[in-house]
């Protein structure tokens, strides 16, 4: 659909351009002032289906006729008739009719609406889309100040909606698919220690280990038993969570440059730092005062056993091969454009790095 402020002829010519057939309006055109009196006639033949003949028209609508096509009781025609025609052009309508059309569509269509403006008259209209696109250019930099995105020249937004907009969708149900993998495995950790610690309330680790999972507590109540017992299975189900959830994000990384090398391992680096700050390096003295006391030492007990590495190898196999082995199955078997363009890129990239040397003569003159 598109919403414009120009006149007739202009949205015509757009209309032809949106359509590809300039012989539409040769029928004749009808104003809505006419259907408002047809109403009914028009809602029994959309009952009927009789207008999928439109699948090859457009409608075109001026300011004064969509005033009547936004009224309370021919809104829902209006938006009935637009969703069968090929195009709908708006032609001279004010910003609050802009606005109000978008929010139709909002309001009885399960889409994501998308206004594309360059203008201040264009402002209402990209604040109540779902996402707002602004152009800077000649009339002002109000658009692009209220929109979601701004481009600088109106045939950027095929780019920004077929390549950076999918991109960007896949980034973001990546993003959300790990964010709640993390938080379930964080939550059943705790749920199978539970078991352990006679459903106390007891946590699992210290709350300053909390911090990256955005949980916090105030403080675990005492029970009156002590669990000295468990802190080195306590550490030992921790560890072995960070080292899958990291192996898990490690897994769904594409492509790896230094920033990823330094937040994926250098997570792994700061929790076994911090836990040997607070387990083995402070004084015995310093930490008895803080939550700490109960499992001091135990980073060098469980370093020292064998049944801590092994327990962490087998868990990280476990719960990683199988991820693994799916992700090597679906790129064998069922590869997308996006594997197929990653491979062959490293293939140059391998053919490259194999190819010898150029041999270059130099002459030396004395």
């Amino acid at each position: 659909d598109a919403l414009l402020d120009d006149g007739k002829l202009t949205s015509q010519y757009i209309n032809d351009t949106i359509t590809g057939n300039s012989n539409l309006q040769s029928d004749g055109t009808k104003n809505l002032a006419f259907i408002h009196e047809n109403n009914m006639e028009i809602e029994d033949n959309l009952s009927a289906n009789e207008w999928k003949k439109l699948d090859g028209y457009a409608l075109i609508v001026n300011g004064p006729s969509l005033t009547y096509a936004l009224k309370r009781g021919l809104e829902r025609t209006f938006l009935d008739i637009g969703c069968l025609c090929r195009a709908v052009v708006c032609c001279r309508v004010t910003p609050l009719q802009k606005a109000m059309v978008v929010d139709l569509v909002k309001r009885n269509k399960k889409a994501i609406t998308l206004a594309v403006g360059d203008g201040a008259n264009d402002v209402s209209m990209i604040k109540t889309a779902h996402i707002g696109v602004g152009i800077s250019g000649q009339e002002g930099m109000q658009a692009v100040l209220a929109s979601d995105y701004s481009i600088g020249q109106f045939r950027y937004l095929k780019r920004l909606l077929l390549v950076h907009g999918r991109w960007s969708y896949f980034r973001m149900t990546k993003f959300l698919r790990y964010f709640f993998y993390k938080n379930f495995a964080f939550t059943l950790t705790h749920f199978w220690y539970s078991f352990f610690c006679g459903y106390s309330a007891q946590v699992i680790s210290l709350v300053i280990f909390f911090v990256p999972y955005g949980i916090l507590y105030n403080g675990v109540d005492s029970t009156g038993r002590d669990f000295n017992d468990y802190s080195l299975l306590a550490f030992t189900c921790f560890t072995s969570l960070i080292i899958v959830v990291t192996g898990q994000v490690a897994f769904d990384t594409n492509y790896w440059t230094i920033f990823n090398h330094i937040v994926i391992w250098g997570s792994v680096i700061f929790y076994f730092s911090l836990s040997y700050i607070l387990y083995e390096a402070l004084p015995i003295k310093l930490v008895s005062k803080f939550e700490s006391a109960q499992s001091y030492g135990v980073m060098r007990r469980a370093f020292i056993s064998l049944q801590f590495w092994l327990s962490l190898l087998m868990v990280s196999v476990i719960l990683l091969l199988p991820v693994l082995v799916n992700r090597f199955f679906w790129l064998d078997t069922h590869p997308t454009y996006a594997d197929r363009l990653r491979m062959r890129q490293k293939l140059l990239t391998s053919e490259e790095d194999e190819k010898p040397p150029s041999i270059t003569t130099y002459a030396i003159f004395l």
